[in-house]
């Protein structure tokens, strides 16, 4: 898998240039630095974050449920990818070889620090434990047993077992608002718009907001990025150019959205 070895090279940059005992991994910024390199096979945003949050499963790599730029993953001294970033392929294999797994989510809190590791690949479910965890950490506090409750999970000490497969199907919803902004963006796409220049031009002419300043590409590519890593968008670079479209997931999903 292509993103295997993008998330192989990317820490082996990180931690070669790390001057502290942690380094913090966006998958954003792996998309970015992989596409310096002539990589033949296509990679996703959402198979970076699967890697990612496959080798959390053991313990390798630490999630932040809260940020500036959302979840964020972390990789400190104690793991042993630090000292040797070659072992992502093996941990990889090992993950992908086992067979009926009970999906879950660990919590490890220390004072008002909190990380998460999990063995979730599906994007939805866990975004939607992610989501649901930022918003307690950003109010009253984290309670894991509301959280049970608010994702239908199953807490078992600091664990929180999770169905692992979430609703399929273009008459499910993402775990995410679909604003005005968001909508003119899907519907742009939809009608065929690619370049971040372009979707933003197309944004502008519909004027799905009520401020006279309009929208610039940087709310563009913000709610873009969003709609990336909860898999609604795929977004790759071809001549020098970012270009983005609906996933074939969600197409029948967002035209449904757009047209209604």
């Amino acid at each position: 898998m292509a993103a295997v070895d993008a998330v192989e090279r990317y820490l082996r940059f990180k931690v070669s240039n790390a001057y502290g005992r942690c380094v913090f991994i966006m998958p954003n910024d792996v998309y970015e630095f992989t596409n310096k390199f002539n990589h033949r096979e296509p990679i996703k945003l959402s198979e970076i974050a699967y890697v990612l949050r496959a080798l959390s499963s053991f313990g390798l790599v630490r999630i932040l449920p809260i940020g500036s730029r959302g979840v964020t993953y972390m990789v400190c001294k104690d793991s042993p990818l630090w000292g040797d970033p070659g072992l992502v392929r093996e941990y990889m294999a090992k993950f992908e070889g086992e067979d009926n797994r009970d999906c879950f989510v660990d919590f490890h809190i220390d004072g008002s620090n909190v990380y998460m590791t999990t063995n979730v690949v599906d994007s939805r479910v866990f975004n939607n434990v992610a989501h649901v965890v930022n918003k307690m950490l950003n109010n009253s506090g984290l309670d894991l047993s509301e959280l049970a409750k608010a994702v239908g999970g199953r807490l078992v000490g600091s664990r929180l077992y999770v169905r692992c497969i979430a609703p399929h199907g273009p008459s499910s919803k993402p775990p995410l608002r679909i604003g005005k902004i968001r909508r003119a963006i899907l519907k742009c796409m939809m009608m065929g718009y690619e370049t971040i220049k372009d979707i933003t031009s197309c944004v502008y002419r519909l004027r799905p907001y009520k401020t006279p300043n309009g929208i610039d590409q940087r709310r563009v590519y913000s709610s873009i990025y969003t709609m990336m890593a909860l898999g609604l968008v795929e977004c790759h670079k071809v001549d020098g150019l970012l270009k983005c479209r609906v996933t074939d997931e969600y197409r029948q999903w967002a035209e449904q959205l757009t047209t209604g």
